[in-house]
């Protein structure tokens, strides 16, 4: 990966473990308002990496290494 492509798995790492943590709290307290802000909030964010992720994407490598990370992601929920 390039450094501005690991700079962005970084980020995206850092989305997916506080993603998960929200997860593991919905299912265990469903009525937490907190808990639901905390979801639109990383929502709003998964948004905002759209066209950066768009662009890295054309990059067959980044596209394996990132789509490896999804099923990772997919498996904990």
């Amino acid at each position: 990966l390039t450094s501005k492509q690991q700079e962005f798995m970084d980020r995206y790492e850092k989305w997916m473990l506080a993603f998960l943590e929200v997860v593991r709290i919905q299912k265990t307290e469903p009525n937490n308002v907190d808990n639901h802000k905390a979801m639109i909030s990383l929502t709003e964010k998964a948004e905002e990496f759209k066209p950066e992720l768009e662009e890295y994407m054309k990059d067959g490598v980044f596209a394996l290494i990132f789509r490896l990370s999804i099923e990772r992601l997919t498996k904990e929920i």
